[in-house]
């Protein structure tokens, strides 16, 4: 389930960066302008997806395993 969220928010962030590139060479005002305009601005959940399935898999990841110690240098060490 995780890993299909996260293909979904990678489809969307290369679709995102897509539209954001056909808007450059769109005429402005135009049908397909504003179409790609739309689906532009509605595909803006990428960063909130991915903050949210990191929340989710580092919570998953705390709750399996107890050892703080190792958590807090990892932490550290690779940083957040």
């Amino acid at each position: 389930m995780v890993d299909t969220f996260r293909g979904l928010a990678i489809l969307e962030v290369v679709t995102h960066h897509a539209s954001g590139m056909a808007l450059r060479y769109v005429e402005a005002g135009s049908a397909v302008y504003l179409e790609l305009l739309v689906l532009n601005r509605t595909l803006h959940f990428a960063v909130p997806a991915f903050l949210f399935v990191a929340a989710v898999l580092l919570t998953r990841s705390l709750l399996r395993q107890t050892d703080w110690r190792r958590y807090f240098l990892r932490r550290v060490t690779r940083g957040p």
